[in-house]
This record gives structure tokens, sequence and C-alpha cells, in this order.
């Protein structure tokens, strides 16, 4: 122990203002969410059973497929702000598809 920069052994340190600053944002984000739950659910729920057009079964058009899996304006405001707050934009592209729907890239 003696051998660490820090004088103040077992303290906070950049580590933890990390998980900090994780945290907070992780619990304002979920607080805004919360306050538009009511109405995601209402409108997610109001979109099953209607059939959806994909473009295809085996070569579905992504921007379909995008546009299906987020029925609700509200949810898909707030991603969209939380994204372009963060500096990410995303797009669906055909043929290039990670992590689901959208591809992510740095802005």
């Amino acid at each position: 122990m003696r051998n660490c920069l820090n004088n103040k052994i077992g303290g906070i340190d950049n580590r933890g203002s990390h998980f900090y600053l994780a945290l907070y944002w992780a619990q304002a984000l979920a607080k805004a969410l919360t306050e538009i739950e009511e109405k995601i659910v209402q409108e997610q729920i109001a979109e099953q059973g209607k059939p959806v057009d994909m473009g295809g079964y085996f070569h579905p058009d992504f921007s379909k497929v995008a546009e299906a899996m987020r029925p609700s304006a509200p949810l898909k405001g707030f991603i969209d702000r939380v994204l372009r707050r963060v500096g990410f934009e995303y797009k669906s592209r055909l043929g290039e598809i990670s992590s689901g729907l959208f591809c992510f890239k740095s802005i």
C-alpha cells in the first residue's frame, strides 16, 4: 500500500468518480423515461396484432423493420435525443446491421 501514489488510501479516485457519473446519468435517464412510460406502453400495446410489412422474410427491408420495432413516437424521440446528446448518430443499413437493428458510429 505504501507504493500507491494517492496519499489517502481508501478514498474515491477517478475510477469511483466514473461510476458515480454513470450512476447519475442512469438515474436521470430513468426519471425522464418514467415520465413518459404510460404513453409508451399504450402505444406499444396498440400496435400488437397488426400485420407488419418487413419487405421480405429472408431479406427484410431494415428501415421497415426499424420502424415496426419502434412504434412509440415518445420513445423514438427519447432515444434520438439521448443518442444525439452523447454524440452518436444511428442509421439502419441494409446488410450492415449490428446491435440489433441499428449501426452506431461516432460523430
